[in-house]
């Protein structure tokens, strides 16, 4: 039978996950209890939280830091088609179906995660069945993130295409860390394609290149940009 608190405070325990991303967004006893299971844990660049493939052993939180999130095309062959950042929770899928990861997720920078056992997640689906809905939710904001990212590959003009990747990768002070020839492969692009695209968003005041990354320097602008404007 559910047991539910009568009254919680947001968890000190989460720190930023508490504010952003999906876990921001569910009942403050969800947060408790997830905050009970888990633990902080760092990652430095280049590590793999986990690797496709493997058994789905816990679910990770990034609470600061990016990660890459990677599928293999081929034997050898593996594509970044995402990068994430603060608030962002993948492992879900694999851990509570009891199956191997289907990408690899690396840390782009060092990272800090809040990870979480799988088992511990289902022991707590015991005890509190109602708690299904919040992973529910994990999921269904994952696959729709997914399904955007595909939809926009196949169908978007590349200055478009670049213009929203460059919103979702944008920190708090509208800085994009990453180098030109990482955001071509996050936009699926050729070097020239990439040029050609950079140079109109640079020409239309939305954007400035700098060492290692970019900065956002015209937020509406690159929204414009963004809708086909």
């Amino acid at each position: 039978m559910d047991r539910e608190p009568v009254e919680l405070a947001p968890s000190r325990t989460l720190r930023q996950l508490a504010r952003i991303g999906w876990l921001a967004e569910q009942p403050l006893h969800f947060q408790a209890r997830i905050a009970a299971i888990g633990r902080w844990t760092k990652y430095r660049r280049g590590a793999l939280l986990h690797d496709e493939q493997h058994e789905g052993k816990a679910i990770h939180g990034l609470g600061e830091g990016w990660v890459d999130i990677a599928i293999s095309i081929g034997p050898d062959e593996k594509i970044v088609i995402h990068r994430a950042g603060p608030g962002i929770w993948v492992g879900d899928s694999a851990a509570l179906a009891g199956a191997t990861r289907a990408v690899s997720v690396r840390a782009a920078v060092d990272n800090k995660v809040f990870q979480v056992p799988a088992a511990a997640v289902r022991q707590l689906l015991k005890e509190f069945a109602a708690d299904w809905a919040c992973f529910y939710r994990l999921s269904h904001r994952n696959t729709t993130l997914t399904l955007r990212v595909v939809a926009e590959l196949l169908s978007l003009r590349p200055k478009m295409r670049l213009a929203r990747l460059l919103l979702r990768l944008a920190d708090p002070t509208a800085k994009v860390r990453a180098t030109q020839d990482e955001l071509g492969r996050f936009a699926g692009m050729s070097r020239a394609t990439f040029r050609r695209a950079s140079g109109k968003l640079i020409k239309g005041g939305a954007i400035g290149m700098g060492y290692g990354g970019l900065r956002i320097a015209d937020m509406a602008a690159l929204r414009a940009m963004a809708r086909g404007y």
